[in-house]
């Protein structure tokens, strides 16, 4: 419970081939609620985990691979256990796992 992990997928760029960043900093992230936050914009995108930044994608960074992320898309919000993205599952870990969200809010600036 303490990897906050923030992806993009696109074409050429998907499934174990996303643009990932995992920040492995030690968060006690199952004690609380928290604030996550993702900034996106025409030149890229920025997660934040309680205020702090950790991972700043620019849409450079997909060099010819096509930048989709300049439309209206979607948010997953993901809980994982196992596999390539959850790790491996410790034998004492209890079940059933759950993901708590008291809020999702997204906003637009409003434009000129």
């Amino acid at each position: 419970p303490d990897l906050v992990v923030g992806t993009i997928h696109g074409p050429g760029y998907a499934g174990a081939g996303g643009l990932t960043k995992w920040n492995r900093q030690e968060y006690p992230i199952a004690d609380d609620f928290h604030t996550y936050a993702v900034a996106w914009d025409v030149e890229g995108i920025r997660w934040f985990y309680d205020g702090e930044m950790y991972y700043d994608l620019s849409r450079d960074v997909v060099g010819d691979r096509e930048w989709v992320f300049d439309q209206p898309f979607f948010i997953i919000l993901n809980l994982a256990l196992g596999g390539t993205l959850g790790g491996t599952i410790a034998l004492d870990t209890q079940f059933p796992q759950n993901l708590y969200v008291d809020y999702v809010r997204v906003y637009q600036p409003i434009s000129n």
